[in-house]
């Protein structure tokens, strides 16, 4: 990696690089939490034969919807770190504004992008956060999370 700084526009490449694959990586792994999320949706409301249920995109729609969702939440991130920055906003405030921007956006993508209803694309999206939340809390207490805090 440090040979790519030395090369004139090396650090501008290898930025792009790893933005592109972070890019890829996320989307596969949000394509396997949004199938996930549609999955159990599905059996909450009565099964895949429901008039209710949500059908299961594909492994490349998946992707797909994860990463323009991705893509267009990376882009809205950026304009509101320009605007966090100008207007010296605290660190807090703009967490508590960008937190449910960033949910109603993808809440709108589900909507857009998957044949379904707005309140069903809601219930996934939450589904979503749900999937997250408990392996960023399983990932926090098996690599030592808590022993971090305690020092």
């Amino acid at each position: 990696m440090w040979l790519l700084a030395e090369v004139s526009g090396g650090v501008m490449f290898a930025g792009t690089f790893c933005l592109f694959i972070g890019l890829v990586i996320g989307s596969l792994v949000n394509a396997v939490v949004l199938r996930l999320a549609c999955w159990i949706y599905n059996m909450q409301v009565g099964g895949w034969c429901s008039p209710r249920s949500v059908p299961l995109p594909s492994w490349g729609k998946a992707t797909l919807i994860c990463l323009v969702s991705s893509v267009v939440q990376f882009v809205i991130g950026l304009m509101w770190q320009v605007i966090w920055f100008t207007e010296q906003l605290s660190p807090i405030t703009a967490n508590l504004i960008a937190t449910p921007l960033t949910f109603g956006l993808g809440v709108l993508m589900l909507y857009a992008l998957l044949p379904t209803t707005f309140l069903r694309a809601l219930a996934l999206s939450l589904i979503q956060y749900v999937i997250v939340a408990t392996i960023g809390m399983v990932m926090f207490i098996e690599f030592g999370g808590l022993e971090l805090m305690r020092r």
